[in-house]
Order: structure tokens, then C-alpha cells, then sequence
């Protein structure tokens, strides 16, 4: 990396060549503070420059000069990674949820933010089989994975926390109990992908479900797989997250 410092003694401005590694210790040891220096140019490599992307501004002794990242370069990005959770949806009707801790990868104050590209569902029963359902009879679970707790099911164009949901509906036409004859998800399908990820900047989201009293003869377990990315929070991922009001 190629540093301009317009405080040189020099007539001319005196530039200074910069490896990511120097640039991010000097990042760890010293305050920053604006002195009018500029970054000008990159001599080191693609992956040099994702690492420094991350970097906020720094002054560099001995010249009290501060590095000033492009705009351009690539936020620093992690590689895939995977979460997992489920929910027991049990016989009452009632609201199950359960948190989800994403502390290890979000941190307002160090600006870390989770990006979700797609969610894996799976509906079974506790141990991890089709649940039965009782004779001729109709019944559907239903989860859903938002941004702040809840107490019921909400509906998803209502709240702005949903960032998943799906349904399934499951009829068995047989006279005894037994698994569906028919499983429909038509009503909220999942699985779920977005083209450029759902941005997550809170510390807990959270995975909750019900499902009919009657029809399913055990409890429903959903249980979801989230491919995820963790990164430095940009400008413009700042705005999505102001704009999705999480």
C-alpha cells in the first residue's frame, strides 16, 4: 500500500510504501485522529487488500500521518460458515422459542455484522423421523425466525423482524395413525435464499413455532441450517440494516 503525507519538509510530498501487516499493527496501537493524509494507490495483491479493507483510519509514527482507506476496496469477509437450531412445537398449541446467541459474530461497537445467504429446514419428530399423525385427520406446524422476541406468530409483511418463515400442512387419508399421506408447504415455503443475504446486526435472533392441537399425534420439531457470513459493517450495509429497522 502506497501512502501521500502532505506534511513532508519536502517540497514535493514524500509517499511511503505500506504492507498490510504494519498498517494493522499500527491500527491495534495507536488513536485515530484526521491529519490530512491520503491513501493513493495499492501495490500489494488482491488478498492484501481485503485484509486491509477492515482497517479504520490510523496515525503512523513518526510522521503523524493518517491511512485512509478507498471506498472501492473489498470489506473484509469471512468465509462460509453454518448455524444450526431448533424448536420443539409440543401438543398444547402453545408459542415455542428459542434464542439464538450470535455474539460471537456480531459486535455493534467493532462494527461485525452476520450476513444469512440461505436457510435449511427440516420438519421431524424428536428423534428426527416423519411425525405421525392420527387417523383422518389434517393438521400444520408453522415457524418462523425473527430479529426480536416474541410471544405468538406474527405475520411477516406486518414485522419488520421476521427474516424467515415457513408452514407446512400434512393430511393422513388412512384409518389408523400413521405418517401424512399428503404434506403440503403451498400456505409459506421454505427453504429460504436471497440473492445478496439477509444482514443481521443484533446480537440474538430468535427461532419460534406452534402447531395444531389436534391431527399431529407427537411433537414437531423444526430445526433450521444457516449458511452464513461474517463481515465489516460498510456504509451501505449500515443503511440496510436503518432501512430493515431491525
Amino acid at each position: 500500500m502506497k501512502v501521500k503525507c502532505p506534511h513532508s519538509n519536502n517540497s514535493r510530498s514524500r509517499f511511503v510504501s505500506l504492507s498490510p501487516s504494519l498498517v494493522a499493527d499500527i491500527v491495534s496501537t495507536h488513536s485515530t485522529r484526521s491529519v490530512g493524509c491520503l491513501v493513493v494507490g495499492e501495490e500489494d495483491s488482491l488478498r492484501s487488500r481485503q485484509q486491509a479493507a477492515s482497517l479504520r483510519p490510523a496515525i503512523i509514527p513518526p510522521n503523524r500521518f493518517i491511512v485512509r482507506l478507498e471506498s472501492e476496496m473489498i470489506m473484509a469477509k469471512t468465509d462460509s460458515f453454518f448455524i444450526r437450531k431448533s424448536v420443539t412445537l409440543e401438543g398444547s398449541a402453545a408459542f415455542a422459542q428459542n434464542a439464538i446467541d450470535l455474539g460471537a459474530y456480531v459486535d455493534a461497537l467493532g462494527k461485525a455484522v452476520l450476513r444469512i445467504h440461505n436457510i435449511a429446514v427440516q420438519y421431524s419428530d424428536p428423534q428426527a423421523g416423519t411425525p405421525d399423525l392420527t387417523a383422518t385427520t389434517n393438521a400444520a406446524a408453522d415457524f418462523q425466525l425473527t430479529t426480536q422476541t416474541q410471544s405468538d406468530m406474527v405475520i411477516a409483511g406486518d414485522n419488520k423482524s421476521v427474516i424467515a418463515s415457513g408452514r407446512i400442512v400434512a393430511y393422513n387419508e388412512d384409518g389408523s395413525t400413521g405418517v401424512p399421506t399428503y404434506v403440503s408447504q403451498d400456505l409459506d415455503v421454505a427453504p429460504q435464499q436471497w440473492k445478496s443475504g439477509y444482514l443481521i446486526g443484533v446480537e440474538q435472533i430468535y427461532l419460534g413455532g406452534r402447531r395444531t392441537n389436534l391431527g399431529w399425534n407427537e411433537n414437531v420439531v423444526v430445526s433450521l441450517i444457516m449458511e452464513c457470513t461474517s463481515e465489516t459493517l460498510s456504509k451501505e450495509a449500515a443503511m440496510a440494516l436503518a432501512l430493515s429497522q431491525q
